[in-house]
């Protein structure tokens, strides 16, 4: 390593030009680079569904629906009614909205001459409470009405508003704030509720911006008052500062030239880099702390720091390194790309923090580094009793790791899995106004069951629609589904209304001809486009529209496993006739069930390379389960604790424990690594681990203590899961520590790995 350090202060210009130059490229391409605004194209755009979904938006519109909610004391009044009209009409005439339906602007089926039209609902306000009646009777009776634009109580009046696939989430929030002012504005002080996937949506960026302008900052001044506070020197903050700031321009830069935008997860990569881009920091810092004190000049001891540190901060980086990267092998993009860069980020800070600290200190006076505090004083102090506790408790110690063991174990058998995004966030008007409104009118979350062929006017086959009538009455029968419509429920529909009201003729016609002529003759007068929502141009394609109460993904997947095996009996053998489910909701279901499978694999991943890395350094078993002991329980300890508190796995803690092994082994690296060196001095175990405590556990700890702290910043999201991971990695890192100093000296003093060594003497 001689010839490394050599290298480093001998090019220390150049290598700081170099340094600049990138800085200057890659810098330039982080100020361009945006959040995500296709969060869908993200997540969506390798699954091999997605153009499916995309078709069918582009024929039956989109399915990111605003559902609003206007209340009152009778929303069937005749006031009520012209206030709803007025909403109505000024939503319809919004930019950003492509349809908006309500009891301001429902159509009714009715009959004319003899012949079906489709006409306003509304046609006359009601004026009293028998006509009130008789319209709710109206609504009642009409299908596509029937549970949804009117709450059973008359109290609250629904309204659905559809919009632009195209938006933006820039341009969806301005339409979001207008709808939200229309009803402000247009309510007369009535009461109004909104919800939907759209505002959902929009809360998550807003989130999202808001943690990146905040986290990040909060990152900073944790590393510039941890440094100071540890070191009391300039350097040792203004150094670390600069490389680990380097480290996240270049990141983000390279993100912006591979094409990679920051998405919900990558937004949190800057603050994660300002967290755990210090260690290495900090190990050299204490390390050339330490020479400067002992060696005679700063050149002897700076290139003693490097030749002590290089090796064992490149395999710390590189166990991080492998953490992040583990998640790779996830099907999900946005989390794919989270550990890649993080990865990529943690690699920087590696080459950065090598190259900038030892220059930045061969430039400047660091006479006072040499000097002890009596902080650092009793630091050295409280090690040494540590390591004489070790020695003399090394059986209760290994007996209290193996019931943390057992707990932890039991505890993990309890883990639940959470896959409801609505728990996202916590904005208390969000959350009361989905909650008000699933209450009052039912399930929201939308979903499509189409059905298809490459016939002409397939869909008027009475026996088709009587097949799609019959799927219809078996999704209402699930469990979570509030309201289902189909072009069945229209067609019959229609028959009743033609034949008088008769109940008996609430049918779907025996005859092909009859189909025809209620939809040909419907569709004279439907210029809102009625009949589109149910019919492509063709007749050849037609949903069947499921609103649905729950939103975890279990529940959808739940539903899916009822229906598409349906659809396969029933509808396989049907000649050129082709079904499938899709909508957005039902897709992220789809793509975010199996990451937490992946996960796992990212787990084992994670473990595997690392035990590669450990057995190429050590080259000893012994040394090998040693060193992975101390950092396996406190990751089984944290998943038990969650189990038995009730915190849930979800794909933001999911990663915790492949993180997290990649963090807390780069302490016990650096902790073996010296053992081997102060065990080759004398051959004695307990004077190499009270060496190599009062050697490396000053920098062990105040990496983990400041670690600890970065990871605590997230309870500071917008974010519920962003705050339980940023929880749960903190108590996972805080409990390791106690796994370097205090079970892995034991087990080193019980297996003695090295052989039995010599007495201490």
């Amino acid at each position: 390593m001689d010839r490394l350090s050599r290298f480093i202060l001998n090019r220390r210009y150049p290598i700081l030009a170099a340094i600049c130059l990138i800085t200057v490229f890659l810098g330039s391409f982080s100020l361009r680079i945006d959040l995500n605004q296709r969060p869908d194209e993200l997540v969506f755009r390798d699954d091999p569904e997605y153009p499916q979904l995309k078709a069918f938006f582009e024929q039956f519109g989109y399915d990111e629906i605003v559902v609003a909610v206007y209340s009152a004391d009778n929303v069937l009044e005749k006031r009520n009614l012209e206030i709803i009209r007025k909403i109505t009409e000024e939503l319809r005439q919004t930019e950003g909205i492509t349809r908006v339906l309500s009891l301001g602007n429902a159509e009714d089926v009715i009959v004319q001459d003899g012949s079906i039209e489709i006409a306003p609902l509304l046609r006359v306000l009601p004026q009293t409470a028998l006509e009130q009646d008789s319209l709710r009777k109206r609504i009642g009776e009409n299908p596509l009405y029937r549970d949804l634009l009117v709450s059973p109580n008359g109290r609250n009046a629904l309204f659905d508003i559809t919009l632009d696939g195209r938006l933006s989430e820039d341009e969806r929030d301005v339409v979001l704030r207008e709808i939200d002012s229309v009803f402000a504005r247009e309510g007369h002080g009535n009461a109004y509720y909104l919800a939907g996937s759209p505002i959902g949506r929009s809360e998550v960026f807003r989130c999202m911006r808001r943690d990146f302008s905040t986290l990040l900052p909060i990152g900073m001044l944790l590393l510039i008052v941890a440094m100071y506070f540890v070191f009391r020197h300039y350097l040792c903050v203004l150094l670390p500062f600069i490389a680990v700031s380097l480290s996240v321009l270049w990141t983000v830069g390279t993100m912006y030239l591979v094409g990679s935008e920051l998405n919900f997860i990558s937004a949190l990569i800057p603050t994660i880099l300002f967290i755990c881009g210090t260690s290495d920091c900090i190990h050299i810092l204490s390390q050339y702390q330490d020479c400067r004190y002992t060696c005679k000049t700063k050149a002897e001891a700076i290139r003693k720091t490097i030749g002590l540190m290089t090796l064992p901060c490149f395999l710390t980086s590189l166990t991080t390194m492998i953490g992040f990267a583990s998640l790779a092998v996830c099907r999900l993009v946005p989390l794919q790309l989270f550990g890649l860069f993080c990865a990529v980020g943690m690699g920087f800070a590696y080459v950065l923090a090598l190259s900038i600290l030892p220059i930045g200190m061969s430039l400047a006076d660091t006479k006072m580094l040499s000097v002890r505090t009596p902080a650092s004083e009793s630091l050295l102090g409280v090690l040494g009793r540590i390591a004489r506790f070790d020695q003399s408790k090394r059986i209760p110690i290994l007996i209290g790791s193996l019931v943390v063991l057992i707990l932890g174990a039991y505890g993990t058998t309890r883990l639940r899995v959470e896959t409801d995004p609505g728990k996202f966030v916590s904005n208390s008007r969000v959350v009361s106004d989905m909650l008000y409104i699933e209450k009052e009118m039912g399930g929201f979350i939308p979903f499509f069951v189409v059905v298809e062929s490459p016939e002409e006017d397939r869909i008027k086959d009475p026996a088709l629609l009587k097949k799609i009538d019959a799927l219809a009455e078996f999704i209402r029968k699930q469990e979570g589904v509030d309201q289902v419509v189909s072009a069945s429920d229209l067609i019959r529909y229609m028959n009743f209304r033609l034949r008088d009201n008769d109940p008996s003729q609430y049918r779907i016609p025996e005859d092909r001809k009859e189909v025809a002529e209620l939809l040909f003759t419907a569709s004279l007068s439907d210029p809102s486009g009625l009949l589109a929502g149910f019919f492509d141009e063709k007749y050849s394609k037609t949903p069947v529209a499921i609103r649905f109460r729950y939103h975890d993904f279990d529940s959808y997947k739940r539903l899916m496993d009822a229906v598409l095996p349906y659809l396969d009996a029933e509808f396989g053998s049907v000649p050129s006739v082709r079904t499938y489910a899709t909508g957005t909701n039902m897709m992220l279901a789809n793509t975010f069930m199996p990451v937490l499978s992946g996960l796992k694999q990212s787990l084992v991943l994670a473990g595997i390379l690392i035990l590669v890395v450990m057995v190429l350094l050590f080259r000893s078993f012994k040394m090998v389960v040693i060193s992975m002991i101390p950092n396996i329980i406190p990751i089984l300890f944290t998943l038990g604790i969650m189990g038995l508190f009730g915190i849930s796995l979800n794909f933001m803690t999911a990663p915790i424990a492949a993180i997290a092994l990649g963090l807390a082994i780069d302490d016990t690296i650096h902790f073996l690594t010296r053992f081997k060196e102060e065990f080759k001095k004398d051959g004695s175990y307990p004077g190499a681990i009270e060496r190599t405590l009062t050697s490396v556990g000053k920098p062990i700890l105040i990496t983990t203590i400041i670690l600890t702290a970065g990871f605590l910043i997230f309870l500071f999201s917008n974010f519920q899961y962003t705050r339980s991971m940023g929880m749960l990695i903190s108590f996972t890192l805080g409990s390791a520590v106690f796994g370097d100093v205090i079970l892995l000296p034991a087990l080193l003093l019980v297996v003695k790995p090295l052989g039995k060594g010599a007495p201490r003497g």
